[in-house]
């Protein structure tokens, strides 16, 4: 669902310094980790205070796929910068044609049909703008969606091409993982979510267990199969704690969208989405800084330049790390009486 063209322009807008080029195709020329590749491009832009010959030394010192990763950490070095070619720019079409197989993918097809029938009040840019964030909302990262992507073969090749692992070497994965008490209620059905979530004496007696993230190798049988399992729970997503509420934030948002005074407006809430993004605690920053816009939003709905209120609003949230300078910016808005 990436448009390269709005990557970069948030790039130019919020880097310092903006190093980019294919580094996947970099790595795949120099038959290297792509790892290398960005290592290079870390030297490049003498953001780390360290010479080149220093992160030579440490590819040499790793000892694995030494002559590869220093030719990829070379390419890397001599990375193209942000005047290189990037993607076209994607038509509606062309958005919503990746948002219904990756909503196939996530759920099914009547899942994807869902997403379909919410586009049919909008168009033109808008049409695109809301195919996109509604695409990437729709296949929110819940524990069952996690599951299934580490468990896909897709991923394990690609791992495995990563630290040039040959046919014949057996290649262990170790994951971090770290399921929270909140994941555990939002995964299970609405009712019973919902009573542990509001349960006291449950939180205190089992929430501390969620507390500390562990190591797990998921390539073993017994881990395997338990990411399996949850994995094939997506069966029953639509049941659960966190669907119910994240179909609640989709419907009003895309109801707002629909009555917005005007097609700019229309299209700064539509890109409110992109606060949205992640898992776990991402997740949750970026979803109190979508709801403090969405009730700037309220407050501002009949005054004059809402559009290019909430765009100010927007950037300094995309910046802003901990909400802090959003709550600050909204405080100050003056509101007609």
């Amino acid at each position: 669902m990436a448009d390269s063209t709005k990557v970069m322009e948030a790039a130019d807008e919020n880097a310092k310094t903006v190093i980019a080029f294919d580094m996947d195709a970099a790595a795949g020329e120099t038959d290297s980790a792509i790892s290398a590749v960005m290592l290079g491009a870390v030297a490049q832009s003498s953001a780390l205070p360290f010479a080149v010959a220093a992160y030579e030394e440490a590819i040499r010192t790793s000892g694995i796929a030494t002559d590869a990763n220093l030719k990829g950490f070379s390419a890397g070095l001599e990375g193209r910068d942000a005047d290189a070619p990037t993607m076209p720019h994607l038509s509606a079409e062309e958005v919503i044609a990746e948002g219904v197989r990756r909503l196939v993918d996530y759920q099914d097809k009547d899942y994807a049909d869902l997403y379909l029938k919410r586009l049919g009040a909008f168009d033109g840019e808008l049409r695109r703008e809301v195919a996109r964030g509604l695409a990437l909302w729709m296949s929110y990262e819940d524990t069952m969606r996690v599951a299934q992507q580490k468990i896909r073969a897709s991923r394990m090749n690609k791992i495995r091409a990563e630290v040039n692992a040959q046919p014949e070497q057996i290649l262990h994965v170790v994951e971090y993982m770290h399921p929270r008490w909140q994941e555990l209620c939002d995964t299970l059905p609405s009712g019973i979510g919902g009573q542990l979530e509001r349960g006291d004496i449950l939180k205190r007696v089992f929430a501390p267990m969620f507390e500390k993230g562990r190591h797990v190798r998921s390539t073993s049988v017994r881990w395997f199969i338990l990411l399996n399992v949850l994995a094939s729970h997506r069966r029953a997503r639509r049941g659960t704690l966190r669907y119910g509420r994240e179909n609640k934030r989709i419907e009003t948002w895309l109801s707002d969208i629909a009555g917005a005074p005007d097609a700019g407006t229309a299209l700064e809430l539509a890109e409110c989405q992109n606060l949205i993004k992640g898992y776990g605690e991402t997740h949750e920053r970026g979803l109190r800084k979508f709801t403090a816009l969405m009730d700037a939003y309220r407050l501002l709905r009949g005054e004059p330049d809402v559009a290019q209120k909430l765009r100010a609003l927007r950037e300094i949230a995309s910046k802003d790390e901990d909400g802090s300078a959003l709550s600050a910016a909204i405080e100050a808005i003056p509101v007609s009486p």
